[in-house]
């Protein structure tokens, strides 16, 4: 099964602004083959990544593993995409004036949200030293800014909902929020049914991981 280009979720780095209308890192996320082992080694290694940052920002270890590996498999091909594989970027998070870090220079394509015009030009990304300070920075991001009170609530609350508010609150482009909150969607029931659980709606606007469900996987991955 193929990522479609056009999940790749982008922050235009140190702005609150987000990367509307980019949809692809180069051009190999388009094919990612999402093998069961592979993609198995990687819910192990991103979603432990997660739930060691994760209380660092208030966040319940669970279901924010879920969520946020889900996230990054989306956003990087399941972590074989040039960026994430050679530069720790999960996110896809570039580099602006603010940032002081490392960067990259890669190609991208960027797709006007009203006419769909593809512009492709050379992007400043975002270096990490490791796939924790990837997903630091990224839940720095979500939990600091303002404009992502929202989603900040949904993540801590478990609730569904969160991919698509995420659109909403401008992560990514928010024509494309029903498309990519539904990939999203299966991939966080794809890292359930990993483990033979499935995600459960519940209440609110998008529906949660039930707590019966969060205490059987704390008990299999914990």
């Amino acid at each position: 099964v193929a990522l479609g280009v056009a999940a790749v979720l982008v922050l235009l780095g140190g702005s609150a602004s987000a990367g509307r209308g980019t949809r692809a890192v180069g051009s190999e996320c388009a094919a990612m083959s999402q093998s069961s082992g592979y993609v198995a080694d990687f819910v192990t290694a991103i979603s432990a990544a997660v739930r060691r940052v994760a209380p660092e920002f208030d966040l319940p270890e669970r279901p924010t593993d879920a969520f946020v590996t889900a996230h990054a498999a989306l956003s990087s091909g399941w972590g074989r995409s040039t960026l994430a594989r050679d530069h720790h970027n999960l996110f896809g998070v570039k580099a602006g004036t603010s940032w002081t870090g490392q960067t990259v220079e890669l190609t991208t394509t960027d797709y006007d949200d009203v006419t769909g015009a593809p512009t492709v030009h050379v992007q400043r990304w975002r270096v990490y030293t490791s796939y924790d300070a990837s997903i630091r920075d990224h839940l720095r991001l979500v939990t600091g800014m303002p404009r992502y009170r929202a989603s900040a609530a949904l993540l801590k609350a478990g609730d569904v909902d969160y991919m698509a508010q995420m659109g909403r609150d401008g992560w990514y482009s928010v024509s494309q929020v029903d498309r990519t909150s539904a990939e999203w969607r299966s991939i966080v029931r794809r890292i359930l049914g990993l483990q033979g659980l499935p995600m459960v709606g519940g209440g609110g606007s998008g529906g949660a991981v039930v707590v019966g469900t969060l205490l059987v996987l704390w008990a299999l991955l914990g």
